[in-house]
């Protein structure tokens, strides 16, 4: 049989949350509906082996659970797997709900499993990028995507303040992942002038200073 010109790509995601439709979904399904790809999207918890074996690639992006173990489902059946990482699991502090979660050794060990393996792995930091090269040389480092169709028309131009504005924007209602830079940011506003801070989505409860 001739080989099949669409691409069939299989993204299997371990939740579906911010991240995930940022860099998987809405990417694959404006390819999908131009009609570049063929795109199926399951959640990892119902990923069958079949399904790996109908695809042409897969992707994942923040999948750490040790089973169903997608790279030996993709080694079994000789399909290259693509890995997105927005997030350095590898150091969020112990003391948040999610570090707790991500650096379980389990999950650290089925990551680093996820990295050794993939074709590609795609980061959005140089430190992350960093560590990622400690597993494997198949990794670009890429610019975080903005849609710009969400900003309202005649906002999306820089105004020119003369200010350095720091944005945070986040889904949670209660973020406490903020924890991680707050004290930093207290630093910055106290000994910079000029600084302005924004917060979309969440304002932490406990950040001192309130412009």
């Amino acid at each position: 049989m001739p080989p099949n010109p669409v691409p069939r790509v299989l993204a299997v995601l371990p939740a579906v949350i911010p991240s995930t439709l940022i860099t998987v979904v809405k990417p694959f399904l404006a390819l999908h509906r131009a009609g570049r790809v063929r795109a199926r999207v399951v959640l990892e918890r119902e990923v069958r082996a079949e399904d790996v074996s109908a695809s042409d690639v897969v992707a994942l992006c923040r999948n750490v659970e040790p089973g169903p173990a997608i790279d030996r489902l993709c080694e079994e059946a000789g399909v290259p797997y693509v890995y997105d990482l927005d997030d350095n699991f590898f150091v969020i502090p112990l003391t948040l709900e999610q570090g707790r979660y991500h650096r379980a050794p389990e999950r650290i060990a089925q990551l680093e499993r996820y990295l050794a393996g993939a074709a590609v792995v795609r980061v959005y930091s140089e430190t992350l990028e960093r560590r990622v090269r400690t597993y494997t040389d198949r990794v670009v480092r890429a610019t975080a995507s903005v849609d710009l169709r969400l900003v309202e028309p005649g906002r999306a131009a820089r105004q020119e303040t003369g200010r350095t504005r720091v944005v945070y924007s986040t889904s949670r209602i209660e973020d406490e992942l903020s924890a991680a830079f707050l004290p930093d940011l207290e630093a910055l506003v106290e000994r910079r002038q000029g600084v302005e801070l924004w917060f979309m989505g969440s304002r932490p409860r406990h950040f001192r200073h309130p412009r």
